[in-house]
């Protein structure tokens, strides 16, 4: 077990910060996050290469999975935040164009999210996402819900413990920038073993956060994690793992008498659907490896891993795709996987 003197002083240094990022106004909140983007830019070649030789796909074409999943995602929502800062700056909250807004024939109110700009028409061409809004929001009240943090009139300093991800590797420092955006809470990242190898990584990305007090990286296993935990001085915490840590975390908590909120990401059974059609032959080969791919990435350790194929039941395509699919299976079945597929509970 750690002693508890030697989370100690990060623990406190939190707590200043936490006063101080309450204050701190949304553009310079943006200022600060366009200097973590600087930094992760200077160290995204390094991370890219750290990763690929962690897990065994340095020098092949997979080793883009991790320049892609890493400093690209990082960067990706730093923009992003840094956007959305700026909008909270100028107005008091995130926008939303009206076009972008419609309701349903019952009444529930729908914002089409993705894509917004030209440039994620051309990375994701087709791919749309819009997110179906709570009962009683409408068009009308609806920026009343966003950013609300940003809308109190004395918004409380809290300090979240964040449980960073084994898998992904941009998901620990994700996570942190939602805590900070969006919670407001300043954040001690508890990194998962599988993944320590990029604290010297985080250490440089995430250094302009980490030196102004928003942000320590603590390594360590489950006693560890289970001492940040109980520990007064952590207000919130969040997550990324499977269903057994969650359980252990609650448990744990509620033998020491502790409330706190938890929140969790652990993973789904995503399904892949597939609509019938004319469908010609490079539709299904492209198909076919979208869906092989999908399942494949970083060797199928990935929560949003595709796990479950539904097709057409009396579609003439549907043996094809199928054979489809198993070609392309069977042609990568020799080539290196990106990681081994350990479930890590030892957050």
């Amino acid at each position: 077990m750690i002693e508890r003197a030697a989370i100690g002083p990060d623990l406190d240094a939190l707590r200043d910060g936490a006063l101080r990022w309450t204050d701190l106004r949304p553009a310079e909140k943006a200022r600060l996050l366009a200097e973590v983007a600087a930094a992760t830019a200077g160290v995204a070649t390094r991370w890219t290469a750290v990763a690929a030789q962690a897990k065994g796909i340095a020098g092949t074409p997979l080793a883009g999975e991790e320049a892609i999943s890493g400093p690209w995602a990082l960067l990706y929502a730093l923009n992003r935040y840094i956007r959305t800062l700026d909008q909270i700056a100028a107005t008091g909250r995130p926008r939303i164009p009206a076009k972008r807004v419609r309701q349903r024939a019952d009444g529930r109110t729908v914002v089409e999210v993705f894509p917004e700009t030209l440039y994620d028409t051309l990375l994701l061409n087709g791919v749309r996402a819009e997110v179906w809004m709570q009962d009683g929001v409408t068009p009308a009240n609806l920026s009343e819900t966003l950013g609300p943090w940003y809308a109190q009139p004395d918004p409380q300093p809290r300090v979240a413990l964040v449980l960073g991800a084994g898998n992904i590797a941009s998901i620990p420092p994700l996570d942190v920038l939602y805590k900070l955006v969006a919670d407001g809470a300043v954040c001690a990242l508890k990194m998962n073993p599988l993944s320590a190898y990029l604290r010297p990584i985080f250490d440089v990305a995430l250094a302009p956060l980490i030196r102004a007090g928003y942000l320590r990286i603590l390594e360590g296993g489950a006693e560890l994690g289970a001492q940040l935990c109980a520990d007064l001085r952590i207000d919130e915490i969040h997550v990324t793992g499977s269903r057994r840590t969650h359980d252990a975390i609650l448990a744990e908590l509620r033998a020491a008498g502790v409330e706190k909120p938890l929140t969790s990401e652990l993973g789904n059974v995503s399904p892949t659907i597939v609509v019938p059609g004319d469908w010609t032959e490079d539709d299904f080969a492209f198909q076919a490896e979208n869906i092989a791919t999908q399942k494949r990435h970083n060797g199928g350790f990935n929560c949003i891993a595709s796990q479950v194929l539904i097709l057409p039941e009396s579609w003439e395509g549907t043996q094809r795709l199928i054979g489809e699919i198993e070609t392309v299976m069977r042609e990568w079945a020799a080539k290196p996987v990106s990681l081994t597929t350990r479930n890590s509970t030892n957050t």
